[in-house]
Formats: structure tokens, C-alpha cells, sequence
């Protein structure tokens, strides 16, 4: 079956022609093997969501069993919903000040999330790191887009430790989320953990299904 690829940097590029020539799969990368439509756009905000989009199309392109037209493709991006990605919290006890929640808890992850912010607008970030992840790969490039940087522990987890990150960072520390979300002005994001997303979204009645 057809191996299909946005494209990657050479070296990651080879090892993916590598294995394609092993298993005997044509490879289709982006640019070459397949082009990039900007009018598959999600409903999901980001640039990379745009790109996701068009893999996914490339991808159901490139196969036979299971038949997809593009007014469906349209309509599943046009309905997408993903909790906790730059998702913009409703009015309620956090949200009656404009407020941003992002799930973002690694490298890749906050590049994303620094790239939409970057199109949208600086926001005040609150940021609270599990002590298993690289707080420098996550805390950077979001820094480079934040009106501030207040950090926060994660409750109930092994987490950075707030006042070490803004020693090391810049901003300040807050000694629990709910204290940050006093203090912190809108229009601000918090990131940095899914259990600190999810604490967000539940203390402004928006828990998902």
C-alpha cells in the first residue's frame, strides 16, 4: 500500500525512501507524490491543523477501501473538535476573561502552539511542566510569543517546580493554578500539561464527553 508523507528534512527523508523501498510501498511526499490545497482548512486553528488536513486528504486519496468524497472530507473538518488544543474557553467562572487552553507537553507540541499564537495575538501564558518533561523544549519557543510568563504547579503530579522555571525562564511563580488565574490579566493561555488543561476546562464546567 501507498506510503504518503508531508515532507521532511533529508535525512528523515532518506530513512522514509529507505523503508518504502523495502516494503515495496510507492511513496507519495508532499510536494512531489501530492499537492498542498490551503482550502482544507479545519476548524481546528494553527497552521500545522492545515497541514494535518491535507495529509489526511492525501492519504485517503491514495487508498481504495474506504470511499471518501471531498464535500465529506469538507464537512468532517468543518465539525472538528479537539479539546484543549488553543481552544478558547466559554463564558463561566474562567472564561468571562478571555482565556486560551492548550494540552501542549513537549518540544513539537509548543512549537505548534507558538506558531499559532503567532497568528493570532501575544497572550499571557501560564505554564505548569510535569517534572518528566523537557521544561527548556517547551518553555522557549512559547516565551518568545507571551505578554508574560507566570508558572504554576501541577496538582496531584510530579511537576517543575514553579519557582525554579521562573528563575530560569523570567516572570513569576504561582503557588497554585487558581491564585494565577486570579492574577494573570486576559488575554491569557495556560499550557504546558494535559492534567493542567484538564483542571481548566473543569473548574469552567467545559469537561469533554
Amino acid at each position: 500500500m501507498p506510503l504518503v508523507s508531508l515532507a521532511q528534512p533529508a535525512e528523515a527523508e532518506a530513512v522514509i525512501k529507505n523503508e518504502a523501498v523495502e516494503a515495496g510501498a510507492p511513496l507519495l511526499l508532499e510536494g512531489r507524490g501530492w499537492t498542498f490545497d490551503p482550502g482544507l482548512a479545519p476548524s481546528l486553528p494553527g497552521p500545522h491543523q492545515v497541514r494535518n488536513a491535507n495529509l489526511a486528504w492525501a492519504m485517503l486519496q491514495a487508498q481504495d477501501q474506504l470511499a471518501v468524497s471531498r464535500d465529506q472530507f469538507l464537512h468532517g473538518l468543518r465539525s472538528a473538535r479537539w479539546p484543549a488544543r488553543f481552544q478558547r474557553l466559554a463564558p463561566g467562572p474562567v472564561g468571562d476573561r478571555a482565556t486560551w487552553v492548550d494540552g501542549a507537553h513537549n518540544g513539537d507540541a509548543a512549537e505548534a502552539l507558538a506558531a499559532t499564537i503567532a497568528s493570532h495575538e501575544p497572550l499571557h501564558l501560564i505554564l505548569g511542566i510535569l517534572a518528566n518533561k523537557d521544561a527548556e523544549a517547551i518553555v522557549e519557543p512559547l516565551a518568545a510569543q507571551a505578554l508574560s510568563l507566570t508558572f504554576v504547579p501541577v496538582a496531584d503530579h510530579a511537576h517543575h517546580d514553579p519557582q525554579e522555571l521562573a528563575a530560569r525562564f523570567g516572570g513569576t511563580a504561582a503557588p497554585s493554578l487558581s491564585e494565577a488565574l486570579e492574577a494573570v490579566p486576559e488575554p491569557r493561555l495556560v499550557a504546558g500539561s494535559l492534567y493542567l488543561a484538564g483542571k481548566v476546562l473543569a473548574a469552567n464546567g467545559e469537561v469533554p464527553d
